[in-house]
C-alpha cells in the first residue's frame, strides 16, 4: 500500500514502482520491481539450480523442526534462536553427503551422530560449567530406554548456578528423530507434518544451597515397531531456574538455565 506525504511524496508500491526511505536520510528512493516471478523460478530450465537449493533449504527446515521438537520440554532454558542454530547444524550434515548432487543431498542423522552431543541450548550458561558433578548415561536402542545417573551434588562444588534464583531442577528428554532424504522430483513442503516421539522427566525443585542426593533417572519410549536404521535416539538434559511464586508454587524462569544434547544412539 502506498502512503502519501507532504508535497505529494509517497512510500509504498504503485504499479511496478516502489518508493521507500532509508534510515538516516529524509529522501524517498524509487525502484522498479524486478526479478523472476514464482512460476518462472518453478518451471524455467535456467532456474534448475535455484530449485535444487530451495529443496535442500526446505529439507533443512524439516530436519531442524525435528530437533526442535526433540528438546521442546527444555524450551525454558533456551535464550537464542535455536531454530537457526539447528538449521546450521543440519547444513553441516547435509553438505557431508558426497554421494548425491546438490538438490538431492540427505540429512542423515544416523551417519552423523558425532555432530549432535554437546549441542548447547543456552549461549550464556554452558551446561558443563554449571554442572560439574559426576554424570553418566546409557541409551539402549533395543529397549528404547535411557538411564542417567548423577552422584551426590554439593552446591558450589558440583553445581555452580550463576543466576539469582533460589531453586533449580533437572529436565531430561528422550526422543526419536528420522533421517531426511528426498528425491529431486519431490518438494519437502509437501511432506507430512513433523512428528517426534518424546518422553521427558522434570525432577522436583531443589533449593540452590541444599545438596542433592544421588539419583538414577530412567526414560522409556513405547512403540509397537522396533527402531529402524534411519532413526536416531537423542537424550538431552537441562537445568532450569525456579522462582517461588507462593510457598507451594515454583515457576521456571524463561531463558535462564543450561542444557545440552547429552548423547545419541
Amino acid at each position: 500500500m502506498a502512503t502519501m506525504h507532504n508535497n505529494f511524496m509517497f512510500t509504498g508500491s504503485i504499479g511496478n514502482v516502489t518508493a521507500y526511505r532509508i534510515q538516516g536520510s529524509d529522501k524517498i528512493y524509487l525502484r522498479t520491481k524486478g526479478g523472476a516471478n514464482k512460476q518462472k523460478i518453478k518451471n524455467h530450465p535456467n532456474f534448475a539450480f535455484t530449485r535444487a537449493l530451495n529443496r535442500e533449504f526446505a529439507e533443512r527446515v524439516w530436519a531442524a523442526k525435528q530437533l526442535l521438537q526433540a528438546i521442546i520440554p527444555l524450551k525454558q532454558v533456551v535464550n537464542y534462536n535455536l531454530m537457526a542454530a539447528f538449521n546450521r547444524l543440519c547444513y553441516t550434515i547435509q553438505t557431508s553427503d558426497t554421494m548425491h548432487p546438490i538438490g538431492e543431498r540427505s540429512i542423515l542423522f544416523s551417519n552423523c551422530k558425532h555432530y549432535l552431543p554437546g549441542f548447547q541450548f543456552n549461549n550464556r550458561y554452558v551446561f558443563d560449567q554449571v554442572m560439574q558433578g559426576p554424570l553418566s548415561f546409557q541409551i539402549d536402542r533395543d529397549s528404547l530406554m535411557a538411564k542417567v545417573h548423577v552422584s551426590d551434588l554439593l552446591p558450589k562444588i558440583h553445581l555452580t548456578l550463576p543466576w539469582m534464583y533460589s531453586y533449580y531442577r533437572f529436565t531430561l528428554v528422550l526422543a526419536i528423530i528420522q533421517d531426511c532424504c528426498i528425491p529431486s522430483t519431490q518438494n519437502y513442503s509437501n511432506q507430512n507434518a513433523v512428528s517426534v516421539q518424546i518422553n521427558s522427566i522434570h525432577t522436583h525443585w531443589n533449593a540452590v544451597k541444599a545438596p542433592l542426593e544421588e539419583n538414577l533417572w530412567q526414560l522409556q519410549l513405547r512403540r509397537a515397531s522396533v527402531l529402524q536404521p534411519n532413526e536416531t535416539m537423542i537424550l538431552s538434559i537441562g537445568i532450569e531456574a525456579g522462582d517461588p511464586i507462593t510457598n507451594e508454587l515454583i515457576m521456571p524462569v524463561k531463558h535462564i538455565g543450561a542444557g545440552k544434547i547429552l548423547g545419541v544412539a
